[in-house]
């Protein structure tokens, strides 16, 4: 057990959360802005937003744990309140929270990471702005998200679509990239990433004439028509052989032929590419790549035959998928390499924001009944999850210290290590 004195000079050396969220971001006063539609509340909306970050902060899993949490000393002196703020009136607040101020908590979050430089990703030949729209399913809820991936990961913006499973995820989609248009401008982001699904006219359109961005799409589905059109000209043998030749990014033949080993994936590929293919009332030409790689420690479902929607090329122990890109707005068009990797970055959403934001703030295992409370719920948590991000990018080498611990679950374990070992002495150590 750390001595008393030990504990309050480690916490003297690191500014806290709360003190980089209010020096940076200015939270208390955009928490001020937030309301809701009970009359004559004891408790105002913005200590219930607050009782809100300080649960994502720690990764509770429920407002009954937050409640239980806030009634302790140090909960009080944190929130320099004497009253608690019950699971009850939390989630009442929440079913009548006014949503505009709540989503722009969340979109000036993204905004203090793109003022740090953090909202691009470096590639080949300089740095790109990607957007990334996807659906999910958050704790049986589900919504589209708006990610920007760069340095860090961050969410921009949410919106609902109804369903149980599955629902109508794309008018959804349409719907939250006019809005974040309308809020950031036109070229927001230079390419903006989806899957398979978005692969249609209205969504090309929308992205090129509307949002003024570039498209890139990764798909696993070989059976539409661009695909088979794509794949008629990589198994050419005539046309296969002079891409051969010359095996660089950056040929001028018909197909670009690239091959070589990721040491990141461990896994060795080969990328082949072509320009000038159209989808369907696009007034736009697109590249399209198809990648085939072999790990070198494969799973049991890479293992399986080959997927019925697949090409019928790929072998046991090989994954593959297409990589459909339009250049319209970029300075140049991606090379083959550029294609792969970008495509490898689209899984990120996955990994490094709904999985991540998960695991740091527990966005699929808070439950509410009421879809609005939930969506106000989950703006707030992934507001923590984008200060949060910049916090550990600042202050994370010092908080952790471990190889193979994860700064996040170091932050959270040191914080609530802090939280009951000042508790055990009330009043003989004030957190400050």
């Amino acid at each position: 057990m750390k001595e008393l004195s030990q504990v309050a000079f480690e916490l003297s050396r690191f500014p806290s959360f709360r003190h980089f969220s209010e020096s940076r971001f200015r939270l208390s006063s955009r928490l001020g802005q937030v309301r809701d539609g009970r009359a004559n509340p004891e408790v105002g909306a913005e200590v219930v937003c607050s009782s809100i970050i300080f649960l994502g902060l720690l990764g509770l899993p429920s407002l009954l744990r937050c409640d239980q949490m806030l009634r302790t000393f140090v909960g009080k002196s944190w929130f320099g309140r004497t009253h608690a703020v019950s699971d009850s009136t939390m989630a009442r607040s929440l079913e009548s929270m006014t949503l505009a101020p709540v989503r722009a908590l969340l979109q000036d979050s993204y905004l203090l990471g793109r003022s740090f430089g953090l909202s691009k990703c470096p590639v080949r030949f300089g740095k790109l702005r990607l957007g990334l729209v996807d659906g999910s399913d958050f704790g049986h809820f589900l919504a589209s998200a708006l990610e920007v991936l760069g340095m860090e990961s961050f969410f921009v913006d949410l919106e609902p679509y109804p369903g149980q499973r599955t629902g109508k995820e794309l008018p959804a989609s349409y719907a939250l990239l006019r809005r974040n248009r309308e809020r950031f401008g036109e070229q927001f982001v230079d390419i903006l990433m989806a899957d398979g699904l978005y692969l249609n006219q209205p969504f090309f359109t929308l992205c090129l004439e509307e949002l003024r961005s570039d498209v890139l799409i990764k798909s696993r589905d070989f059976r539409r028509d661009l695909a088979q059109d794509a794949l008629g000209l990589f198994t050419d043998e005539a046309i296969l052989a002079e891409a051969e030749k010359s095996r660089s990014p950056s040929s001028e033949s018909a197909v670009v032929c690239v091959e070589g080993f990721d040491t990141e994936r461990l896994c060795a590929y080969r990328t082949l590419m072509a320009h000038g293919f159209r989808l369907a009332g696009v007034d736009a030409p697109l590249q399209v790549a198809w990648v085939r790689e072999t790990p070198v420690y494969p799973s049991q479902q890479q293992k399986l035959k080959a997927d019925k929607k697949g090409s019928g090329f790929c072998k046991e122990g090989e994954t593959e998928f297409l990589v459909i890109a339009s250049s319209r707005y970029l300075s140049r068009p991606l090379d083959a390499e550029e294609m792969r990797q970008l495509a490898h970055w689209r899984w990120d959403q996955e990994n490094n924001g709904f999985k991540a934001a998960n695991q740091r703030v527990n966005t699929k295992r808070l439950y509410s009944h009421d879809p609005h409370a939930k969506l106000a719920l989950l703006m707030l948590l992934l507001t923590t999850f984008n200060l949060l991000n910049l916090y550990l990018h600042q202050y994370g080498k010092s908080l952790a210290p471990f190889p193979g611990m994860k700064q996040t679950k170091v932050f959270q374990q040191d914080m609530l290590h802090i939280f009951a070992f000042v508790a055990a002495f009330g009043e003989a150590f004030h957190y400050r």
